[in-house]
């Protein structure tokens, strides 16, 4: 089950309930259309994913694909700036494999490598151009932050933050 809240200051307000998926299911969670509205994905079985555009109706019109290995890393993106989000897959701890197509993966796939196996990936857009990138957190506090997906070691800012047991988020705060 999930619930949605558009509102922050009464989360009560316009809560919408449904039921996605399986328990089972690893969920992800992007704009797969382009229409500006994040919806579910949830990934079964490893590499098979069922992506929904409909958070009122998630079971409608449901796109199935197969992408990447069993036991691949997932990451979630907007890797080329269309306003659509898609599929990396992160194996072998820093080959990186990037899809700018939610119906077909395996159709257009950029393989890189950064980091290092024991980095913690996080994903963003770092720069505001609209096409997010890899940073990677080393050393408890110590952040790589590319802005690239062809060439990520070309263009890295360094950054020193926080605490080397505090959580980290992601996201857009102002």
């Amino acid at each position: 089950m999930y619930y949605f809240s558009n509102s922050i200051s009464d989360p009560n307000a316009d809560v919408t309930v449904v039921s996605y998926g399986r328990s089972t299911d690893e969920v992800l969670v992007g704009d797969w259309d382009g229409d500006g509205v994040d919806t579910l994905a949830v990934r079964r079985d490893g590499n098979t994913y069922y992506f929904s555009n409909s958070v009122s109706d998630p079971d409608a019109g449901v796109t199935e694909v197969s992408y990447g290995r069993t036991d691949d890393e997932v990451l979630v993106g907007d890797w080329d700036g269309d306003g659509i989000d898609t599929l990396a897959v992160r194996r072998d701890g820093n080959i990186y494999y990037f899809s700018n197509s939610v119906n077909n993966p395996n159709a257009e796939v950029t393989r890189v490598s950064y980091g290092r196996t024991a980095d913690l990936v996080l994903v963003g857009d770092w720069d505001g151009d609209g096409i997010d990138t890899l940073a990677v957190r080393r050393n408890g506090n110590i952040y790589y932050f590319s802005n690239s997906i062809s060439n990520p070691d070309t263009d890295v800012t360094v950054v020193s933050y926080g605490r080397a047991a505090d959580a980290v988020y992601v996201g857009t705060w102002a």
